[in-house]
């Protein structure tokens, strides 16, 4: 079975997520949703009740993983495994997320994630049909930003080039509307 990897980003509400998940939909199986995005912390419960909200009938598997991907790669396994070892469809919600809770969410934040975050996307889509891989545009242009927020954006990008190398098809969706640009 030819594993797939896409990579959808685009900026701020501008439909990615909703693109992503109705390219999921449209596999049959087991649909997981690898949720990055910290549950524990109040100020993301009314992000993380539009999400539950936009795919309540979509029939995904929710799995969190807010601080390391490593640890949904056996969880992967064992869920692509249950429909007659025939894969199943995950869609990483979101790249930017992750990173943020890695590099912000503890007392001694950790910047050296790329090549962990790389392996574990490599693992998870080693068990699984497709993978879909969310990102986001960060805009420093006309900003002062900390230097620890600068480094979140470059290492931002820097994942996010390495995933759209290892994908087979990359969208960029502006305004609610897909373009495939590999």
């Amino acid at each position: 079975m030819k594993r797939k990897i896409l990579f959808v980003y685009g900026g701020s509400n501008s439909g990615k997520s909703e693109f992503a998940e109705n390219l999921a939909c449209q596999e049959e199986g087991v649909r997981v949703y690898l949720a990055t995005m910290d549950s524990t912390a109040d100020y993301n419960q009314a992000t993380i009740a539009r999400h539950r909200e936009n795919r309540k009938d979509k029939g995904f598997i929710t799995v969190e993983c807010p601080y390391f991907l490593q640890e949904a790669v056996p969880k992967i396994k064992d869920l692509g495994q249950k429909k007659e070892g025939t894969g199943c469809t995950v869609l990483l919600e979101c790249l930017s997320n992750l990173l943020a809770n890695q590099m912000f969410a503890t007392e001694v934040p950790d910047w050296q994630h790329l090549q962990d975050n790389l392996e574990s996307i490599l693992g998870i889509a080693e068990h699984c049909r497709k993978l879909i891989v969310v990102g986001n545009i960060l805009s420093e242009e006309g900003k002062a930003y900390s230097p620890e927020t600068v480094e979140y954006i470059r290492l931002l990008e820097k994942h996010q080039k390495e995933i759209a190398k290892l994908a087979d098809e990359v969208y960029e969706v502006v305004a609610g509307i897909p373009c495939r640009v590999k």
